[in-house]
């Protein structure tokens, strides 16, 4: 509504002065402008809703979506970024926003299967964690995260990593290096290899970069690589964002229940759709 306003600024000013009764309602020149920080502040939320309302995003956009959100309203009450010039009135409101935020932020924080899920994007792993946390506290949840992982998935080293003794090869020897270069079977996890290696490298401008299904397809590419974090991947990028499920908010018209992400999700990975478990 307000950006229908905006748009028919000038015809809205025409019928007022048309209208002796609805004079009143003229808005004033900087009446306008608050209107124009204001819908410069919601339009974020209304991408967001529309975005979650057509395809149901799943709960590995969860913190994305929350922290950018938060981003906004902070640079909004500090005034600063894109809105340093930002009413006083518009800023005091947004702190009143801020504090009702910080409240599903705390519900959020004790589920650590939103953090989970967030490293799941390659691009991203946990670089996002450390972006908007302090040290101290992505430290924590960053190795929280790790040991749910390895707890859930657990390695499972190859037979393939024992090696006899050389025949030439003292057994002094072939102790010391085996200490100072350690067999296959003691080596980091899939899980830790993973986690410690920088993200995936991504460009705004490939055009396969900019594939929606690009996380199931990298995913299906690197199983054999990564195949404990692959076993994470496949149990948590299908889960939706949002509490109820959207087949039945939206009347099981838009196609993106919960097990249709998961049948979407299985053939992209390499992996058998057999209906839902348990």
């Amino acid at each position: 509504m307000i950006a229908d306003a905006l748009r028919l600024q000038k015809e809205l000013g025409q019928f007022v002065r048309m209208h002796a009764e609805v004079h009143a309602l003229q808005l004033k020149d900087n009446e306008w402008s608050i209107l124009q920080q204001v819908a410069k502040v919601l339009k974020p939320f209304w991408d967001h809703t529309n975005s979650v309302s057509k395809s149901c995003p799943t709960i590995v956009e969860s913190l994305p979506i929350y922290w950018s959100l938060n981003d906004l309203l902070d640079d909004v009450q500090k005034a600063e970024g894109d809105f340093e010039d930002v009413d006083t009135e518009i800023r005091d409101a947004v702190e009143r926003g801020i504090q009702k935020m910080n409240k599903f932020a705390k519900k959020m924080d004790t589920n650590l299967l939103y953090y989970v899920s967030s490293v799941l994007d390659p691009r991203i792993k946990s670089s996002l964690i450390g972006s908007q946390l302090s040290a101290q506290d992505a430290g924590l949840i960053i190795s929280q995260v790790r040991e749910f992982l390895k707890k859930q998935y657990l390695h499972e080293p190859s037979m393939s990593c024992v090696v006899d003794r050389p025949p030439a090869m003292s057994e002094t020897m072939w102790k010391t290096l085996r200490k100072v270069h350690p067999s296959q079977r003691t080596l980091l996890s899939d899980i830790d290899r993973y986690l410690d290696a920088p993200p995936v490298s991504w460009s705004h401008h490939m055009i396969d970069d900019a594939d929606e299904e690009w996380v199931l397809k990298w995913w299906k590419a690197n199983v054999f690589s990564f195949p404990q974090m692959a076993k994470a991947a496949q149990d948590y990028l299908p889960i939706p964002s949002a509490e109820v499920d959207c087949d039945i908010a939206h009347g099981r018209a838009c196609g993106q229940c919960p097990w249709t992400l998961c049948k979407r999700a299985m053939p992209i990975m390499g992996l058998p759709v057999d209906g839902p478990r348990g």
